[in-house]
């Protein structure tokens, strides 16, 4: 099996136990009110590493039509990612010169939570967004959005047609079961003049910041500067550069292009790499022993998460119904009936329930016509927005206590 057996970065067998979190429900598949007495499927949650070229990589249990196809998550239900989105397409047009005649591709473009900001400049865009809700939602828009998942064969169909002056990959390219196909597919689809920006959260967030609960079956991957370094060369693509951003929780924004590119890019990003080759090499991440000092870290963290909830004296509730929820509630093997439900914007998840634990997931509006006079203790379970989710919490319920897990219990 791909990830389990042998590498889906670089086919090699150099594969070691890194990180067992038990077992999970897939993390974004929302349960109806009507499927709340059928048997959900739960899946071993092992991270495993590469020795090879670095890469962490789970198992694959259901593919990635079957987890992607219908999808409830929308990005622009968050303000602070939109904001971030908006400065990024500002600084593309000005690295790269992008004029109205150029193409601004985005692979997983979402509900055209990026690409309207091109188009507010009259750029011409394409999105590629295989879930067909979210899809849809961006056609309405008017976001030209093809419903595919991306791929060679794919990559080959559109460069018949058009030539793009950028391609984002935001947050994908740890999606994406078959990395090497995904790889040929953005070499046959850029020239040397186009740009290739991948974003993805690093393995050491998992490894320094104890941010474990990013790991779930939709995340098959888990990326380094190391791996791309290495891997790219095998599809004609070179890595320029990398910015550090603060989305996420910390993700690594990579400038990849041709081998025999013209494109430049500041020397800040060239050295930006060299830096973070560096922190890569000296955390060690091929090293077995890196992980196990980790494991034990990690189960006294799950240890505490889940004694706290055992012993609070209030109502707990949870805000962000995201796949975080369920990997942290999983792995501490929270019980059942622990919240009371969880309040999340996202109009998907709305009156469904999260995965494996059965809380039910209501809007702001619902808990302000309901529940605003009672007292309850606030979970933040996307950490990575606990400022804008808490300026939100303290809005309607000013005297609450709002706490995130990670990386250590903590009140906001």
């Amino acid at each position: 099996m791909r990830g389990k057996s042998y590498c889906r970065g670089c086919n090699s067998h150099n594969l070691f136990r890194a990180l067992d979190l038990g077992y999970s429900p897939l993390a974004n598949r929302v349960v109806s009110p009507g499927n709340l007495e059928s048997a959900e499927p739960w899946y071993p949650l092992v991270l495993r590493v590469c020795t090879n070229c670095s890469l962490g990589q789970l198992g694959e249990f259901n593919s990635d039509i079957e987890i992607f196809r219908d999808y409830p998550y929308l990005s622009s239900t968050s303000s602070t990612w939109l904001k971030a989105n908006e400065i990024f397409a500002l600084e593309m047009i000005k690295m790269m010169q992008i004029k109205k005649e150029d193409l601004v591709i985005e692979i997983a473009s979402n509900d055209g939570y990026l690409l309207q900001y091109f188009q507010d400049y009259e750029i011409k865009v394409l999105g590629i967004e295989p879930a067909l809700n979210v899809a849809t939602i961006a056609s309405i828009k008017g976001i030209p959005t093809s419903p595919e998942f991306f791929s060679e064969r794919l990559a080959n169909r559109i460069n018949n047609v058009c030539i793009p002056k950028l391609i984002v990959a935001k947050n994908v390219v740890a999606h994406v079961p078959d990395i090497r196909d995904f790889l040929s597919g953005i070499s046959v689809l850029s020239t040397d003049e186009t740009l290739i920006v991948f974003e993805a959260p690093s393995i050491l967030n998992i490894l320094k910041k104890m941010q474990f609960d990013t790991i779930y079956h939709e995340h098959f991957s888990y990326l380094s500067a190391t791996f791309f370094q290495q891997v790219l060369s095998d599809f004609n693509l070179k890595l320029l550069g990398l910015e550090k951003v603060e989305t996420h929780g910390g993700s690594n924004r990579f400038f990849i292009a041709q081998k025999n590119s013209t494109v430049k890019i500041g020397e800040y990003y060239v050295k930006s790499l060299e830096v973070v080759l560096q922190e890569e090499s000296s955390a060690k991440i091929t090293n077995s022993a890196t992980w196990e000092n980790l494991s034990g870290t990690v189960t006294s963290q799950l240890e505490n998460f889940r004694n706290w909830i055992l012993n609070s004296k209030h109502k707990l509730i949870g805000y962000g119904a995201a796949a975080k929820a369920v990997t942290l509630l999983s792995a501490a093997q929270i019980p059942r009936g622990s919240f009371s439900f969880c309040i999340d914007n996202s109009e998907g998840k709305i009156n469904f329930f999260i995965p494996g634990h059965q809380i039910p997931i209501i809007s702001e509006a619902d808990y302000l016509e309901t529940y605003v006079d009672e007292k309850f203790v606030f979970l933040i379970f996307p950490w990575n927005l606990q400022n804008e989710i808490s300026e939100r919490i303290r809005s309607f319920a000013p005297n609450a206590q709002i706490f995130v897990a990670l990386p250590t219990i903590q009140e906001v």
